[in-house]
């Protein structure tokens, strides 16, 4: 792929991003950049192979334009600021709709905008005026460090959707399939990343399964997010789910420990034959079986979270699963929907009551997650053991 094809690909994928994510930032940075060079229009324009697409924009209500006789062209093309002291009198521009639209525009400035995708501009930040004008060296530096900031925006965004990939390719793609159970499990971050967790995988005998939550969100979150699904999962081969959260939380003491990070974490193991699940609750706490009959009863698991003191023991719990029964652990943004976090077991139990497979139980997570602007990851796994015939 040649430098211009690279360059209109990037174009190309930033404004994806931009649709799907929002401008909110850009859209602060470019009321800004309108009231410091007190002009008519400021935009934050992507340019591909025929079209200007501008992504936060104000004084100007087109979504796009035609790249004809654009001045960011000349942006592009240049690799620097670019001014127009007087744009209405050159003739290569006059036909450009922005133009052509409002024959007052008069003024033209632009910095470009580069992100890590290409190796070529792929925007700009621009401004247009009323008024023809000067443009200092002042000028011309604010102008180049508020793109700046847009360039630095638009990477962090690109950074922050590879790291959504990296950390959804992590998530198990399909549950478990095993004869008179159903398993179903959703994860919903708060932001593009997050610090919870689930995570399905076979055992001697059975099946392995966990949900974590790292205390924090974002970037950071994430990554300790990974190093501790690796850890479980390195540590996995031993029979005993408290043997396997202990060796886990060995591993990971070097990690935690400078972080001062927090990680709530329930590991179980689901012995199908003899419809036993034994768990083991760090900390976590947010667990319940939901009977066939409407009852429910909370899991009597319970220690320390994970990264809270060193050589750390943990007793497992056993649970039988009748006909019917689904094991539900949810983690704590689910409380924080749900608007009581002192009788959030409750809350979620009678939520979940009446639901007839492990799916409708995580459609109703979703549904209730869809609802509201999320202040926490929103994470929820369950186990159900089918009914006969």
């Amino acid at each position: 792929m040649d430098v211009e094809a690279r360059r209109v690909r990037a174009a190309e994928d930033v404004v994806e991003l931009a649709s799907a994510r929002g401008t909110a930032q850009l859209d602060r940075l470019i009321r800004l950049a309108r009231r410091l060079f007190d002009v008519s229009v400021a935009t934050v324009t992507m340019l591909d192979r025929d079209t200007q697409w501008f992504l936060a924009r104000a004084g100007f209500d087109a979504d796009a334009a035609p790249r004809t006789h654009s001045p960011c062209n000349a942006t592009i093309a240049e690799a620097d600021t670019y001014v127009l002291e007087d744009l209405s009198t050159d003739a290569r521009f006059a036909g450009h709709p922005m133009v052509a639209g409002d024959p007052h525009l008069r003024f033209y400035a632009g910095h470009p905008i580069t992100t890590s995708g290409a190796d070529r501009p792929v925007g700009t930040l621009c401004l247009l005026d009323e008024q023809a004008r000067p443009f200092s060296d002042a000028d011309r530096a604010l102008l180049a460090e508020l793109a700046g900031w847009a360039r630095d925006e638009l990477t962090r965004s690109e950074e922050l959707d590879r790291a959504a990939e990296v950390q959804r390719s992590l998530l198990p793609t399909s549950p478990p399939q095993v004869p008179g159970y159903e398993f179903a499990a959703r994860c919903r971050p708060a932001r593009a990343v997050g610090g919870d967790f689930y995570d399905w995988y076979p055992t001697p005998g059975g099946i392995g399964f966990a949900l974590g939550d790292v205390m924090g969100k974002g970037i950071g979150a994430a990554i300790l997010m990974a190093t501790v699904r690796a850890a479980l999962r390195t540590a996995a081969s031993s029979p005993d789910p408290a043997a396997t959260v202990a060796t886990a939380a060995t591993a990971l003491e070097a990690d935690l420990g400078p972080t001062n990070t927090l990680v709530t974490l329930l590991h179980a193991r689901l012995d199908p034959d003899r419809a036993r699940l034994r768990h083991v609750d760090a900390g976590h706490g947010l667990v319940l079986v939901l009977h066939a009959d409407g009852t429910w009863t909370p899991s009597r698991g319970g220690g320390m979270p994970l990264g809270v003191l060193p050589q750390q023991t943990w007793d497992t719990v056993e649970v039988e699963l009748a006909p019917g029964d689904l094991f539900v652990v949810v983690s704590d943004g689910v409380l924080d929907l749900l608007g009581d976090p002192l009788t959030g077991l409750e809350q979620v139990a009678d939520l979940l009551r009446g639901a007839r497979s492990a799916q409708e139980v995580v459609r109703r997570v979703e549904a209730l997650a869809a609802a509201d602007d999320l202040g926490d990851d929103v994470t929820v796994q369950v186990v159900r053991r089918q009914e006969a015939g």
